[in-house]
């Protein structure tokens, strides 16, 4: 019998999926570094968290049962957050469904993938207002979808 029923992810895992989005918070609002330097110039400093999109055990914030474990380990139900984000989420699961934490992590891949080896003038391929109009646009689908659960 499994002792632990909670589904973790790996080390690799979650430095992967860290690097995936370039160290930033996947959400939106957020977007806060992840890492940074220590005093002591060997070390680095960790504010991230791999969490998951789906919960990782029986209770835990937007589980479903019929997920099995492998896929709840998978790539496709994982984030990467600040721990402020996370907290967040967690505590509030009807404001944060599956589907919009999986905007999210998609975006913030999106605009990773846009800023490797760009300068940061050039990183972000909308302007300020395209990217306020997508926040609204991700915070109305947020409302609908707390509306209607």
């Amino acid at each position: 019998m499994k002792l632990c029923s909670r589904d973790e992810f790996s080390q690799l895992i979650k430095r992967n999926l860290a690097h995936r989005v370039g160290l930033f918070c996947s959400n939106p609002s957020c977007r806060a570094a992840t890492s940074g330097p220590q005093i002591d110039p060997s070390s680095a400093v960790n504010v991230g968290v791999a969490a998951h999109i789906t919960g990782a055990a029986p209770g835990g914030p937007r589980f479903d049962s019929r997920m099995s474990e492998r896929h709840r380990r998978s790539a496709s139900n994982r984030i990467w957050l600040c721990q402020n984000c996370a907290k967040l989420i967690d505590n509030d699961p009807q404001a944060y469904p599956v589907s919009l934490l999986s905007n999210w992590k998609g975006v913030a891949e999106e605009e990773a993938r846009a800023r490797v080896g760009k300068t940061s003038s050039k990183a972000s391929g909308r302007s300020v207002g395209q990217s306020v109009a997508a926040l609204k646009r991700e915070h109305k689908l947020r409302d609908d979808l707390h509306r209607d659960l």
